[in-house]
């Protein structure tokens, strides 16, 4: 707005000469800016992209979470905590991913502060998260991913269930089976969960 009025003032003060300078440097400026605002949103995409983060949600990738797997045995054990939130793949299959991008978004800016320098998120997929934890045992990951669910729930859409599942490793060729051990448990809840978390010790 600042880009006409000011022009406009000095106008009024009878110098078109003056007025027409400053106008046309004004547009030059927001043009600039523009252009720069979409460059920076590129440039904090490719950086992302070097961090191996995912550009929609800014957790670190599933690429990036392979990558990791081998330091694994120097901050075992490992916690495992797999939130996943149920509902939201039917968004995607009506057509509605770009909200589902956006709810996604929201979870992982809700559980990123949670966590310190030696825990990391991890985007699993399209409504599947992975949370790392340097020295954490199972049945501690357990109370965290409840307070996850707790914390996100009433931000979510309704039909949208967030749940998660734990496990634990110590080397980086039981990994897999860990993450599937997580993820067989997201289903899990109440006494159940804590009679299932036994089989992740």
């Amino acid at each position: 707005m600042l880009i006409a009025v000011v022009p406009l003032v000095v106008l009024l003060q009878g110098d078109p000469g003056n007025a027409a300078r400053l106008l046309a440097a004004g547009l030059i400026t927001s043009a600039y800016l523009w252009l720069a605002e979409g460059e920076i949103v590129s440039l904090r995409s490719r950086l992302d992209g070097d961090d191996g983060r995912d550009p929609v949600t800014r957790a670190f990738s599933r690429a990036r979470m392979e990558q990791d797997k081998s330091m694994i045995a120097s901050y075992a054990p490992v916690g495992l905590v797999v939130v996943r939130l149920d509902g939201l793949m039917d968004l995607r299959v009506r057509g509605e991913g770009a909200r589902a991008d956006d709810i996604m978004a929201s979870v992982a800016a809700a559980i990123i502060p949670l966590l310190s320098t030696r825990e990391r998120l991890y985007r699993l997929g399209g409504s599947e998260f992975l949370i790392g934890l340097a020295g954490w045992r199972a049945f501690e990951c357990f109370e965290l991913g409840q307070t996850v669910c707790k914390t996100v729930q009433p931000h979510l859409p309704k039909g949208i269930r967030a749940r998660s599942g734990v496990a634990e490793v110590t080397t980086p060729q039981d990994f897999d089976a860990a993450l599937d051990l997580a993820s067989s448990m997201v289903s899990k809840s109440g006494d159940l969960g804590r009679s299932v978390l036994s089989t992740a010790l």
